[in-house]
């Protein structure tokens, strides 16, 4: 990867880091709105449109993959599209947007451990204990500073989703590695979207009994946060990470989601409202430390494994 700019690649996905910290905001916004499939299918049709304009207007050789390449591909828009944002608008129907961010912040964490099953990066005691503490960090939040209460009440359902969502997108970022090494970042964003899409109307249109219409949102808030989730979240947010996938691996570039607890902070907190608790700091410092721990060492085996 000699003379690849990974200076604007990193800064690229510093943006996408902060973006994604604001999906959490509008997604909880549409949740209250919409049913996660009819949320999910116009955000994938949107985004379907935005790709298919940049694909077509794309050097007709990269508008392509081969047929190979075809079950992979269903693999990212079943894990990265469909499971991911299904459970994502699931879980945010019952759990805020806060909780929402410094679950999804064990992204990292959770790709890292992938990898190191999958492509045989080398899990060392170090990345151990940073796991061990990411996961802490989660059951602090999730307990509000009580992890005794969840023997009694259990978790929040809508955390457990979130949760769910979150390893959707380990598998995406890691089962795409190869995929995104061989193919232009838009072309396999472009058909992980186009896949998801298909997958998630038909469920969508039976939910909502053939009335169409009724998949619309209906407020300008609900759109304008549907736009904003698919144009900046799905299309500019999952080339560049795709990207970076590419050229710096999936561990490396992981590193770059922590700027979502940071975003989604200070967005839940400034347009929603939530209160952040003792508890979620303590939540946050742990899990950031952990992440810390579990992703310098990848650092180390991604670079030489390029």
């Amino acid at each position: 990867m000699n003379g690849v700019d990974e200076t604007g690649i990193a800064a690229r996905l510093t943006v996408v880091g902060l973006v994604w910290g604001g999906a959490y905001v509008a997604g909880r916004l549409v949740a209250v709105e919409m049913t996660p499939f009819a949320a999910v299918a116009v955000r994938s049709l949107l985004a379907s449109l935005c790709l298919g304009l940049v694909l077509a207007a794309a050097p007709r050789g990269t508008r392509t993959v081969a047929r190979a390449d075809l079950p992979a591909m269903v693999l990212l828009g079943l894990s990265g599209v469909f499971g991911f944002n299904v459970l994502f608008f699931l879980g945010l129907e019952s759990t805020g947007a806060v909780n929402g961010t410094l679950i999804g912040a064990t992204n990292p964490v959770l790709t890292g451990l992938l990898a190191g099953i999958l492509l045989r990066e080398r899990i060392g005691p170090i990345r151990w204990l940073g796991v061990v503490l990411s996961f802490i960090g989660v059951l602090v939040v999730v307990s509000n500073g009580s992890p005794g209460t969840l023997l009694v009440a259990g978790p929040n359902r809508g955390d457990l989703l979130i949760f769910a969502a979150v390893v959707c997108w380990a598998v995406y970022s890691v089962a795409g590695r190869r995929l995104f090494r061989r193919y232009p970042a838009v072309t396999v964003t472009a058909y992980a979207v186009f896949i998801g899409t298909a997958l998630v109307l038909p469920p969508a249109v039976v939910e909502s009994g053939g009335d169409i219409g009724s998949l619309l949102p209906g407020s300008p808030v609900t759109w304008g946060s549907l736009v904003f989730l698919a144009t900046f979240c799905s299309v500019l947010g999952f080339v560049w990470w795709n990207r970076g996938v590419a050229v710096l691996g999936p561990s490396r570039t992981a590193v770059f989601y922590n700027l979502v607890p940071v975003s989604g902070l200070t967005l839940g907190t400034l347009l929603l409202g939530e209160a952040v608790t003792p508890a979620h700091l303590a939540g946050a410092a742990l899990v950031c430390s952990g992440i810390y721990l579990a992703v310098r060492k990848a650092d180390a085996g991604g670079a030489q494994s390029r």
